[in-house]
């Protein structure tokens, strides 16, 4: 459920731009900064990677989850920005950890509801720690797939559950399906993530 544009609250029209802004600047400085050293280093040579991700979240929450009092309303989805670092701990397993901004699952019409919301208006700091396996199936698209948990302390709602995750990667470039099991409700993400190597 989505409000048309022009009647939703300056400061959440902005907060969007804003949010959109930042995923293009981010996508554009670590591609600038890949442009630079892929003659220094491949990904599947490198220790160490630095990653960046830009997508959408997809929020379950029912009305009844969102708000006791009128002022907040559910949103389907919202963009997630996401980064963070990458250590190769074999030839097909890597260990990640990340913060991540998911963005928001309400509306706020009102302010002054936010005080009975039952969820978080703003899930912008999640911290991960997972796992991920790399298929080799002799292509140049790498099946992933991704293990482990985030950890979310919000004003409204504390989570530390489990993280699951599906993916391709070619090279550099990862798309990605994951889901993060909240106890309210669940959140799925569709993603794109650029990886930066370096070596130690």
């Amino acid at each position: 459920m989505r409000l048309i544009p022009s009647l939703r609250p300056f400061s959440m029209r902005c907060v969007s731009a804003i949010r959109t802004m930042l995923a293009v600047a981010l996508f554009t400085g670590v591609s600038a900064a890949h442009a630079q050293m892929i003659d220094i280093m491949k990904i599947d040579d490198a220790r160490y990677y630095l990653l960046g991700s830009v997508g959408f979240a997809e929020f379950d929450y029912a009305q009844s989850d969102i708000s006791d009092a009128d002022g907040i309303t559910p949103d389907d989805s919202d963009v997630t920005l996401r980064g963070g670092l990458g250590v190769r701990v074999s030839d097909v397993s890597f260990i990640e950890i990340a913060l991540s901004d998911l963005g928001s699952p309400v509306q706020v019409e009102n302010i002054a509801s936010v005080l009975t919301s039952k969820v978080d208006t703003d899930l912008d700091e999640v911290f991960e720690f997972s796992v991920v396996t790399q298929f080799d199936t002799g292509s140049s698209f790498k099946p992933i797939g991704r293990l482990g948990f985030f950890s979310f302390d919000g004003e409204k709602n504390s989570d530390e559950d489990l993280l699951i995750g599906l993916g391709l990667q070619r090279e550099n470039i990862r798309f990605e399906i994951q889901r993060y099991d909240f106890d309210v409700a669940p959140i799925n993400t569709v993603s794109f993530t650029y990886m930066v190597p370096f070596s130690d």
